[in-house]
């Protein structure tokens, strides 16, 4: 049976116990005890295939935000809760979902020992090569059909860990090999390469399964963001969008049976995804 840990994150106060006690106990939560760190354990059928859940409900106060990145590090799905009446609790969610890539980041840096830069990445990724064949691959590419410059901007507006080395390893590494001179790509004579439909590519850090959930829809009329809000959030990061209630058990079993399918689509990399990459699930 598959096991996957599921790590809840956002502000105080948005409804993370509450959501999980429902998922796990069937029951609600009235008073709010601030959570400091809670473990549940629970078995879940989704699509006639069984999984344990192992959910970690995380605190939501600052005062624990440090013990976040080990959270985070070890996680293998996020369900980022903001709650629909605190649009402040909607901006804190935002450098929670930076810090999970910026810790996934970290964890596939020290993986590959920081031989590989975003670009050859994103190659390596593409032809599931590995470092070596990518490097090889680059010094022969073709810029009609291999790399594009397109890719080489989004290469250095992605790579923020070190933006000047960022913009020297992707020039010397791509530019020289593919276009013959390190010239920016994107001015001419090199924007005539760059397709009228651009394709969307992410390092494998970027592709971990999150959720974005905009809880206490029963308190509507208390409402402060709006489901456009969150569904243009959720298109900007890639995932899904849900709008749930713990006190009326609104979309809380959806929301767990969603995770698990994103969690195994990540684990399968080749198969189908079974959600588009920003949907609306309400």
């Amino acid at each position: 049976m598959r096991e996957y840990k599921v790590v809840v994150l956002g502000s105080g106060g948005v409804g993370k116990s509450a959501l999980t006690v429902q998922f796990v106990t069937g029951t609600f939560i009235e008073k709010y005890d601030p959570t400091i760190e809670d473990f549940y354990r629970k078995e879940i059928e989704v699509d006639s295939s069984p999984s344990v859940l192992e959910i970690l409900d995380t605190a939501g106060t600052e005062q624990f935000a440090s013990m976040r990145d080990l959270y985070i590090k070890n996680g293998q799905g996020f369900i980022l809760v903001y709650s629909l009446v605190n649009q402040q609790s909607f901006q804190d969610i935002k450098p929670m979902r930076d810090q999970i890539i910026r810790v996934k980041r970290q964890a596939a840096t020290q993986e590959t020992g920081d031989a590989l830069t975003y670009s050859e990445q994103l190659i390596a990724q593409e032809r599931r090569l590995n470092g070596v064949e990518a490097a090889g691959k680059i010094k022969k590419c073709n810029p009609h059909n291999a790399i594009t410059p397109i890719q080489v901007k989004e290469c250095v507006r992605c790579d923020t860990s070190n933006a000047a080395e960022s913009r020297e390893r992707v020039f010397d590494t791509l530019c020289v090999h593919a276009f013959g001179e390190p010239q920016y790509p994107w001015q001419p004579p090199y924007s005539r390469f760059v397709p009228s439909v651009l394709p969307s590519y992410s390092p494998l850090y970027e592709k971990v399964p999150v959720i974005l959930v905009g809880n206490k829809v029963d308190l509507e009329s208390e409402r402060e963001v709006s489901s456009g809000e969150g569904q243009a959030l959720a298109e900007e990061w890639g995932c899904p969008f849900m709008e749930t209630s713990a006190k009326s058990k609104t979309m809380v079993d959806e929301l767990f049976a969603e995770i698990v399918r994103q969690m195994d689509y990540a684990a399968q990399p080749d198969k189908d995804d079974p959600c588009c990459s920003s949907c609306n699930i309400q």
